[in-house]
Formats: structure tokens, sequence, C-alpha cells
């Protein structure tokens, strides 16, 4: 039998301690023992590329194993699966998408990874009008990021900035912390934890739009300013 690899994506529940999607790859069954065991993934891929990247991988080792399969060496070529290292894989839902920002930055990446495709992530904001002071709730899909620790120089400097762009508390009543942006590239920090961690996005869906860059979404903002919904 040839190595064959199981994708599951383990979410978040109501009474387990983690709070993070995570991406495990378990052998159903290998063709030698040295090939059992897990598979280094890279910490930005998202699912769908890591399913294409496993198919690849998958086909490749089936034409490997094949010949001795045909040779009637199938039995003594696999091994079975270690039932105590399988988990079950419950079907995702479009509520186990949304980005809780009380969560670390890394355990938000990770759900953006895991459900990209679909459902794909999305977060709850505000757009303020700095002229007027109007407030217009939002939903954008959060497509492509990156956890920023929060030791990091830029994070700093943002953190002891003074003035209305500064990453603090909402004042009671008032929208959520702001939703700050790197001047070099553009990219969007989310502040995570009430600022003790940053979720840098690269990529953002607007409503009724396509994906764009975070740059693009800032500079077509105008006069308004993004806050996390309180």
């Amino acid at each position: 039998m040839a190595h064959f690899l199981q994708l599951q994506l383990l979410s978040s529940s109501a009474n387990h301690c983690s709070s993070c999607p995570r991406l495990q790859c378990a052998p159903l069954s290998t063709s030698t023992q040295a090939r059992s065991g897990p598979v280094d993934v890279d910490p930005d891929i998202q699912a769908p590329e890591l399913l294409h990247d496993l198919f690849a991988k998958g086909a490749s080792l089936l034409l490997e194993a094949l010949p001795g399969v045909f040779e009637g060496q199938g039995p003594q070529l696999s091994s079975p699966q270690d039932e105590q290292q399988a988990t079950h894989a419950a079907k995702l839902t479009r509520e186990e998408a949304r980005l809780d920002f009380s969560r670390p930055a890394l355990s938000l990446h990770n759900t953006v990874r895991g459900f990209a495709g679909w459902p794909g992530t999305s977060a709850s904001f505000v757009l303020r009008d700095k002229d007027t002071g109007s407030l217009e709730p939002t939903e954008i899909k959060i497509v492509r990021t990156r956890a920023l620790d929060s030791d990091t120089g830029l994070y700093k400097h943002l953190q002891s900035e003074a003035g209305p762009n500064r990453v603090s508390e909402p004042a009671p009543g008032q929208q959520g912390m702001h939703v700050q942006w790197d001047p070099n590239t553009g990219d969007m920090l989310l502040p995570c934890q009430g600022g003790e961690s940053v979720l840098r996005v690269f990529v953002v869906q607007p409503p009724t739009k396509k994906a764009i860059a975070a740059r693009d979404f800032r500079n077509g903002l105008r006069q308004k300013e993004v806050c996390l919904a309180p």
C-alpha cells in the first residue's frame, strides 16, 4: 500500500482549551516504517496550498510503491494505521471561521490558514468618519496573514505613540481598538489580546468586492479610520 496522508483540520470547541485550528498529517498506511510520522509544514502555508502539495507527494509515493504491490509484496511493504494517532475531523462551519481578537495573534493566523478557501475567515469592524464621527459597522474577510510578535520594534513603536492612532483600549461606549498600518508596506496590523500581540494582514476582501492588498483597502477609505468592533 502506498503512503497516504490525511489532512485534518482540528478546530476549537467550547469545551477544549485549544483556540486555533491545527493542520496535522497522520499516516493511514505507509510503504515503509521510515516514511511514517509527521510531515514538515510551512508555518504560513494555507489549507488549499497544503492539500495541493500533499496530492503531489502522495502521487509520487504511489508510483514508487505500485511495482512492489504488483509483485505481491503489499503486506510486507505496508504498516497499519496507529489508531491512537487518529483524530476526528468534524464538519466545518462558518461560525468557527469568525475571528475573535481576544485570542493570540498566532492562534488567529492559524485560523486564517486552516479556513482558507471555504468558508474563509471574517471579522467585525467599525469604520469611523473622521469629520462627522459617524460609525459604520462592516464585515471584512481576512485572507492572508502572519503573526507579529509583541516584542518587535514596530509594535513597540505603535504602543508608545501618542494621539488617536495609538493602539489602546477603547473608552466606554466607544468603538474598539484602532487598526494600525505598517508605514512601509501598508499592511494592516490588528491588535490581539488587548494589544499583547499583533496580527499582520496582507490581503483582505471587503463586502461585495474581490480580495485586495490591505494597503489598497486603506487607500480607498479616504476620511475613514478602521477600528475593531467592540
